[in-house]
């Protein structure tokens, strides 16, 4: 394990590159556990009645092929496809190819922390986390407005070159500088707090660590290449683990309105439920509903766009009607195992959810239509609330109030969406 100095850049495994932390690994990770899996360096196998299982050593808990961690702390764990487990112990698949929030807590009032993840499409239609963002806002009183809080963030993007060999990319930013190379600058946060990452060269783990307010992260990418080659034998589990230690969580204030919930709810079935939508459409829901929209900042235009268009398109009652249906763009396996066949993941899956909100949340006839052509087009099977969607009885397109500004109307002008004020 290589902690990461920043005086250290000459180190063999960590070279820079056009303003980005390049870190090279391919460790074994620990001991084969079965016939395809390995546990982690710190965990043993277990067998018990002909069943393999990875145990974390005591009085750790956790994933011992990913992360274990204290038994008592605040953690959740996205898994495999992206099986999240939040913190009141509840499972849900998060589907979708986007950036989406999925924590948010205070620490004692003085610091802020958001925790993003991004998902991308691989072979066989699943999802895995490719990047992860820290971003943490030291508070005080004179930082009570969102421009105001002094921000540290830190990116990691996560990739293998070929099976067995991972790459991870790092990037820092502050209030006051665009995403840049990790330096001393970008080390600390405003009131010295350090922010520290680390590289585990045995088991491929990028690790983020904030001890002034107990936060732990880690990070392996999904092995590209063992996926498309048996998607039933990646020897290293991917995933992420997100932890707050005793010592901080008992004096952290977690967002009830997250995916990550909080170690005392709220129940998302419950929820869900309420909306009239599955655990799984208000996982969807949840990802484009969290976010404000002075946090966005992807890499995929299509992406924010929709994050923009389902708040200020869609009424609450719409919200439901249009996940339900919508939502199945990104969840059905089906669908997505024939759209990442033809490796169009990541613009057509935004690109097309757009069209299907602009339909059930705009009752755009014409959106509707170029919807259903699109997938016509690339040759895959509609999912079914899809096929049900009756372009027919849908109109040219519906008003919309944007917030202190004159109403304005949705028009289609050569296949690229605009709004024109009427």
């Amino acid at each position: 394990m290589e902690l990461f100095i920043f005086v250290a850049f000459l180190a063999v495994e960590a070279v820079l590159v056009s303003g980005q932390l390049v870190t090279n690994t391919s460790g074994d990770s620990g001991e084969l556990c079965g016939k395809y899996h390995h546990c982690l360096t710190n965990s043993t196998c277990l067998r018990t009645k002909g069943d393999y299982s990875c145990v974390c050593p005591a009085p750790m808990k956790g994933n011992a092929k990913l992360g274990c961690v204290l038994d008592d702390s605040a953690t959740v764990f996205v898994q495999a496809d992206p099986h999240l487990k939040n913190l009141y112990n509840q499972f849900v698949s998060v589907s979708t190819p986007c950036r989406y929030r999925v924590m948010e807590f205070f620490t004692t009032e003085t610091h802020l922390a958001r925790i993003y993840l991004d998902n991308y499409l691989y072979h066989g239609g699943v999802y895995y986390t490719n990047i992860i963002e820290a971003r943490i806002a030291v508070l005080d009183e004179s930082s009570t407005g969102e421009d105001n809080r002094k921000w540290l963030s830190v990116l990691i993007e996560g990739d293998t070159t070929s099976e067995g060999h991972y790459q991870f990319k790092e990037w820092r930013k502050t209030n006051s500088s665009d995403w840049m190379t990790p330096s001393e600058q970008t080390q600390f946060m405003a009131d010295g707090s350090e922010v520290i990452t680390e590289y585990d060269h045995v088991n491929n783990l990028a690790i983020i660590e904030v001890a002034a307010i107990g936060l732990r992260m880690w990070f392996r990418p999904v092995d590209k290449f063992a996926l498309e080659r048996n998607p039933e034998c990646v020897p290293q589990v991917p995933g992420v683990v997100m932890t707050v230690d005793k010592g901080k969580s008992a004096s952290t204030q977690f967002s009830a309105v997250d995916l990550s919930s909080t170690p005392g709810g709220p129940d998302l079935r419950q929820f869900a439920t309420g909306l009239g939508m599955s655990i799984n459409m208000y996982a969807i829901f949840l990802t484009l509903y969290s976010s404000p929209l002075d946090e966005i900042d992807s890499h995929c235009p299509a992406c924010d766009k929709a994050n923009i268009e389902f708040k200020r398109l869609c009424s609450a009652t719409d919200m439901s009607k249009s996940i339900n249906v919508c939502g199945h763009l990104y969840h059905n396996q089906t669908f997505l195992a024939c759209i990442a066949k033809q490796n169009l993941n990541e613009t057509f899956l935004p690109h097309i959810f757009n069209d299907c909100l602009y339909a059930t949340c705009g009752n755009s006839k014409t959106d509707c239509q170029a919807l259903k052509a699109h997938i016509k087009r690339v040759g895959c099977k509609e999912p079914e609330p899809l096929q049900q969607l009756d372009c027919g009885v849908l109109g040219d397109g519906v008003t919309v109030m944007r917030k202190g500004a004159a109403p304005v109307v949705y028009k289609e002008v050569h296949d690229h969406k605009t709004f024109d004020h009427m």
